[in-house]
């Protein structure tokens, strides 16, 4: 007899699936919740990246495009990506009010369809819109899970539980509970995660460990539009002034040519409201071509005065005028007696035209914070301390505990760790 496995599915999951969690064969009647909270399910009739009502017209031969998006959400497309797609993967490219795309349908996603196939096959019972509310614990033991659908909250008692409801993530609360040193970064990871399994440990008394190390901060437009488009770079190789929101420079712009997106994103994080607006002129003509685009996405303004330009971003009118006023007097001179800015970095702001860019810290990643466990991954409260029995974790619920580093490394993660904790759960209910 095929195995039971209720599997409440969460993005996080599949690549476990794949790494063997669910594959194994176990006693019959054994039933193992394994999954996520945030309800963001994939549906598996179809599955598309921009509104399926919106007409896209054709791309013109320019290859793969930049990103594509979904619901605010959006995933590095490139070349590296595209050698690992088969042959018969044929996506429909296309530009939607000036944003390219990429749309899918299900049989352009035979990786997806393999791994739905593959859990299905090994008894799993997959639930869609179905979000994992808390978990059941008593005298220290996991019994299982409460759960609400669209029509019900229902609870799922499970001899064993698998926890992967990932890192932490930007909402309000989670903020303001492990990080309030971060309220000022725009979160661009995925609105669904609200940091469940940490929130449940310290509501059970337990602890969180936090890795700040990991955080992946950066310049952004807004949650959507950072460095995966070709107008980020102006981050780095634009020759503008930075200006905080009381319109003063607070920095020398020229050290960001010798900086990591991340090291920027540590100056902005030091701003009051972590705000700053990269100023330029019609002159600039490297950050010119992307002005009219980036005023079209609704994060930049262009005017003719000061006045108007102080206007437009709210930056207080008088001070923005001293401050260009002084930064053009360096230019002049070839001497920046504020930050010691080099003379052949600066550009003056004294164009036709000026522009204005506003910038803000932001993290497409989840939050290093996460909770403590055994070799066994056996969830416990505090380090080495009180085991809850029975409830396994995998994938960034334990990630500190895993010691992974590089871009992508989370992948390898939920890989490594989703084998060990089904193999763990496998080789406890066989005993």
């Amino acid at each position: 007899m095929k195995q039971k496995i209720t599997w409440l599915l969460c993005m996080a999951v599949l690549s476990m699936v794949l790494a063997g969690i669910v594959i194994s064969r176990v006693q019959s009647g054994t039933e193992i919740i394994f999954g996520g909270a945030d309800g963001a399910l994939i549906n598996t009739d179809s599955y598309s990246t921009v509104d399926p009502n919106a007409t896209p017209t054709p791309e013109v031969d320019e290859g793969w495009p930049d990103i594509d998006i979904t619901q605010g959400q959006y995933r590095m497309v490139n070349d590296d990506t595209e050698n690992l797609l088969p042959s018969s993967f044929e996506p429909t490219c296309g530009v939607i009010d000036g944003t390219k795309f990429m749309m899918f349908d299900v049989d352009a996603l035979p990786y997806l369809n393999a791994m739905i196939h593959a859990a299905e096959d090994a008894g799993v019972e997959i639930r869609l819109n179905t979000e994992a509310t808390g978990l059941i614990i008593e005298d220290n033991v996991c019994l299982g899970a409460t759960v609400q659908d669209r029509t019900s909250t229902y609870t799922i008692h499970a001899r064993k539980v698998i926890l992967a409801t990932g890192y932490a993530g930007w909402d309000k609360e989670s903020v303001e509970m492990f990080y309030p040193e971060l309220s000022n970064v725009t979160g661009a990871n995925n609105p669904g995660n609200h940091s469940d399994a940490q929130k449940w440990m310290v509501a059970m008394g337990g602890e969180t460990v936090y890795y700040p190390e990991s955080n992946y901060i950066v310049p952004v437009y807004n949650p959507v539009l950072r460095d995966n488009y070709e107008f980020g770079w102006i981050f780095q190789k634009g020759h503008t002034v930075w200006v905080n929101s009381k319109a003063e420079r607070f920095f020398d712009e020229s050290s960001i040519l010798n900086m990591g997106l991340t090291d920027i994103g540590a100056q902005l994080c030091k701003l009051e409201d972590g705000q700053a607006w990269m100023i330029f002129d019609s002159n600039n003509a490297d950050c010119v071509r992307f002005a009219d685009e980036l005023i079209g996405y609704g994060v930049a303004w262009s005017a003719s005065s000061v006045e108007e330009l102080a206007e437009k971003t709210g930056l207080p009118a008088d001070a923005l005028k001293t401050t260009l006023e002084t930064y053009n007097a360096a230019c002049e001179s070839g001497k920046d007696e504020a930050f010691s800015t080099p003379a052949d970095f600066m550009m003056p702001v004294s164009g036709e035209t000026l522009y204005a860019a506003r910038i803000v810290p932001g993290s497409t990643a989840s939050v290093a914070v996460t909770l403590y466990c055994d070799d066994d991954m056996t969830i416990t409260k505090t380090q080495g301390g009180q085991r809850i029995e029975n409830l396994i974790g995998a994938g960034g619920v334990v990630g500190n505990m895993v010691p992974v580093a590089g871009f992508g490394a989370h992948v390898y993660e939920a890989l490594a760790s989703g084998t060990l904790a089904g193999e763990m759960a496998r080789t406890a209910l066989i005993q």
